[in-house]
């Protein structure tokens, strides 16, 4: 899949929607790339096979594409786009499950597979928070992304993440403040 210009990954869930229901193709690809990850983290979740994340995914961008214009409130998009992966999945789960089961089989299947409850509301929220903050991360650019990737995921000292950046290892404390401000601003403005 071809990604979206940086133009419309800096764009709102509201704009960006706007320009699907135009039929503008960039940004349709921008709203994937935003919000892929949700779906395919929601799907492995459920314990679908791989071939069935798939299927999922594909089925909830067909979903989402069918029905886009019946959304009223586009800042609802993201658990919206939960739900209807909860739900395809689930449809998933139940296509699979034998036409004919005896209730003494039932019981058991329950018992043996305890994560195949829906998941709770608190879940689907950390999901959509991590969600919110690769966006943010996105949406700050090069190379404030990369410089705290380094710094809060991958936890390099300031002498290899000045070395990888090619900056003095004396710049990196004002530069991760500029970067920080940066990413609580696009969070803020993301709804976080």
């Amino acid at each position: 899949m071809e990604h979206a210009p940086d133009a419309y990954r800096r764009l709102t869930d509201r704009d960006l929607i706007a320009l699907c229901l135009q039929g503008e193709e960039q940004a349709w690809i921008a709203l994937l790339e935003r919000y892929g990850r949700l779906i395919y983290s929601l799907a492995w979740r459920a314990g679908l096979p791989p071939e069935d994340v798939a299927d999922v995914f594909q089925s909830v961008c067909v979903v989402i594409l069918e029905n886009l214009h019946k959304l009223k409130d586009e800042t609802r998009f993201r658990s919206w786009v939960a739900t209807i992966t909860i739900r395809q999945c689930a449809r998933v789960q139940r296509r699979q499950r034998p036409e004919w089961i005896s209730l003494e089989q039932a019981r058991q299947e329950l018992l043996q597979q305890p994560d195949a409850a829906p998941l709770p509301l608190e879940e689907i929220e950390r999901l959509e928070r991590e969600q919110l903050v690769r966006q943010a991360l996105e949406e700050i650019g090069e190379p404030c992304r990369r410089l705290l990737i380094l710094l809060f995921y991958e936890k390099e000292p300031y002498a290899e993440i000045a070395q990888e950046l090619g900056l003095a290892a004396s710049s990196i404390g004002p530069m991760r403040a500029r970067c920080l401000r940066r990413f609580v601003n696009a969070l803020k403005r993301l709804g976080f």
